[in-house]
């Protein structure tokens, strides 16, 4: 009789948790946003035709504590910049605006105060902390800013992306993974007690696309947050816990069907999945794989695939124009663009290898005749010493680009 009544009381409890929770249709709008591409033509074909040629050379300090293995993630706040090295270093490198080293948080392991899986951070400016999310189970790690240890709790299951929104809730993306027998949707939204408000995506496990792990799907600036799923053409808005539709990226007749991933013909393993889609989608001349995107007051960066090639996109908020290009020229300075990290009001911001850094400027530099060798360091003496100063196996590069007024 006790094993019934028990059985019972928790099918109640669980009926009356669903009952609770939200599941929140994408809120419905009139119009809707949209940002035309026509992938086939390129319109930018120098930087200089969206940057302004004052830039911001910042070389971050190389020391045996600060040696970054990979920039996943960077926060610039409190005057301070915020760097997250997932997978090689399990740390997060803290730095003032110069780029000189200050802190970092490093506590990977299984003991107390300590994380398994480091998979995304916030900064509280407010609190002045360093919010860690361990995946699996998804916890939240509580640091200050020199990397003492404050806090822990858990707050679900699982999660691999964390972001807070106006309303002071947790924005929790999961990947496309079933890690509960209560939680069947992508993008969940819970508040301080863990308690889900409202509940977005639900989980297809046959759409294999979703589970891949993009640069971030949320982007933040002021008090605005965007979400952005795998191979999706639309970005959300869940600046409150009601969802609605940002944009959507337009590229014609080039634009990818929704059902895309469904065609069982690409049922596989995760390496042969995504080979088969590929050849699919350049068969079809298919634009596709939108990330990573950076949004701010100004300007919105993104980047697309078309026919294998990659192609930079900055789109101008005040104009309503994009240009894009998969060959892009830097003419203001000789370093390739090879990777934007973010995008700060109206500055765009880049890494560069120290090893690519420093042998693309001596190399361009030596080249120079005594007279242009004069005149190129007169305009840029910073990034000329930079380059000698550094070390191959130094921290990486950030080069700070201002976008035109006219932009």
């Amino acid at each position: 009789m006790s094993k019934y009544f028990y059985l019972l009381l928790t099918l109640l409890i669980l009926m009356l948790i669903s009952c609770n929770e939200k599941v929140h249709n994408i809120k419905e709008q009139k119009f809707i946003k949209k940002i035309s591409i026509n992938p086939t033509k390129n319109n930018l074909s120098k930087l200089s035709d969206i940057l302004s040629q004052n830039y911001k050379i910042i070389s971050l300090e190389s020391n045996e504590n600060s040696l970054i293995g990979k920039i996943d993630k960077i926060v610039f706040l409190d005057s301070k910049i915020f760097i997250l090295d997932k997978d090689k270093t399990k740390s997060i490198f803290i730095f003032n605006n110069n780029g000189k080293y200050e802190s970092k948080i490093s506590r990977f392991g299984e003991g107390p105060n300590q994380y398994i899986e480091l998979g995304d951070f916030y900064i509280d400016s407010i609190t002045k902390t360093v919010n860690i999310l361990n995946t699996f189970p998804a916890r939240l790690m509580t640091y200050d800013y020199l990397g003492n240890f404050l806090a822990e709790k858990r707050i679900a299951d699982f999660a691999c992306q964390i972001a807070i929104n106006s309303d002071s809730n947790f924005c929790l993306y999961l990947g496309n993974n079933i890690t509960s027998e209560t939680v069947f949707h992508d993008l969940i939204i819970q508040n301080n007690n863990n308690e889900i408000v409202a509940k977005y995506f639900p989980i297809d496990s046959g759409d294999q696309s979703k589970a891949v792990m993009i640069p971030s799907n949320f982007c933040s600036f002021g008090d605005s947050l965007s979400f952005i799923r795998p191979f999706s053409d639309t970005v959300f808005d869940i600046t409150t816990n009601d969802m609605k539709t940002k944009f959507v990226f337009d590229f014609g007749k080039h634009n990818m069907p929704n059902d895309f991933f469904k065609n069982k013909n690409l049922r596989s393993n995760i390496p042969r999945f995504f080979n088969k889609a590929q050849k699919l989608i350049n068969k079809n001349q298919y634009a596709s794989d939108i990330q990573p995107y950076y949004e701010s007051e100004f300007l919105i960066y993104f980047s697309f695939l078309f026919q294998n090639k990659k192609n930079y996109s900055f789109y101008s908020k005040k104009s309503k124009k994009v240009y894009h290009t998969n060959l892009i020229r830097n003419d203001i300075i000789p370093i390739k663009i090879s990777k934007v990290i973010k995008v700060k009001k109206k500055q765009l911001i880049t890494i560069v290898d120290a090893y690519e850094f420093k042998n693309g400027i001596t190399n361009f530099y030596n080249e120079l005749n005594k007279t242009k060798k004069k005149h190129f360091f007169k305009s840029n003496s910073k990034l000329v010493l930079t380059a000698v100063k550094i070390k191959n196996t130094d921290n990486p590069i950030l080069i700070v680009y201002n976008i035109k007024e006219s932009f």
